[in-house]
């Protein structure tokens, strides 16, 4: 089956966050031991760990909010 194929190939090949999404939105064959090592390996990408600077105390990325205000001029 080409499905099966491609899926063994992202697990062999892919980075840590398209294996954790294999395994929890596709296969849905993670347990929670599995899960926290997955998510780990997702900490670590250096591009994790440069959004995690933008982040700030209340939760917002950024310093401004992209949506529009109704009735803003």
């Amino acid at each position: 089956m080409k499905l099966s194929k491609s899926i063994d190939f992202l697990l062999e090949n892919a980075g840590s966050v398209i294996q954790y999404r294999l395994h929890k939105e596709i296969l849905r064959d993670v347990n929670e031991v599995q899960e926290e090592k997955l998510l780990e390996m997702v900490y670590q990408t250096p591009l994790f760990k440069l959004l995690a600077t933008y982040v700030k105390p209340d939760g917002y990325i950024g310093s401004v909010c992209t949506a529009g205000v109704i009735g803003a001029e």
